[in-house]
């Protein structure tokens, strides 16, 4: 089905559209064990399915939907912190910055 499936110890799989899709993403007998994420009604977005590594059984997971606003007023609420002061002393000098004298040497 898909040679590069098993690379990975955990398989995720939201809404499909068939069987064998479940098939294909979360490998054999998945569907069998209750994987149905082609039964996962378009309302239920997030929605899906969990194959970890050494357990075959397949979890009903759900992820949480988060909007533009949500993230627009997390970003207001919790702004980034100031940037960090430069470590050891070192001051970063560019070929643009000019000098004390405006000749671009550094006194």
């Amino acid at each position: 089905m898909v040679d590069a499936r098993n690379l990975f110890p955990t398989k995720v799989a939201l809404r499909l559209d068939t069987a064998s899709e479940v098939e294909m993403v979360l490998g054999k007998d998945a569907w069998e064990r209750g994987a149905r994420a082609e039964s996962i009604p378009e309302a239920l977005p997030g929605t899906g399915y969990v194959l970890v590594d050494g357990d075959p059984t397949p979890v009903r997971i759900r992820f949480t939907w988060v909007t533009d606003d949500d993230i627009r007023a997390m970003a207001r609420d919790y702004p980034a912190a100031p940037p960090a002061p430069p470590r050891h002393g070192f001051t970063v000098v560019t070929d643009t910055d000019k000098g004390d004298d405006d000749t671009g040497a550094v006194a």
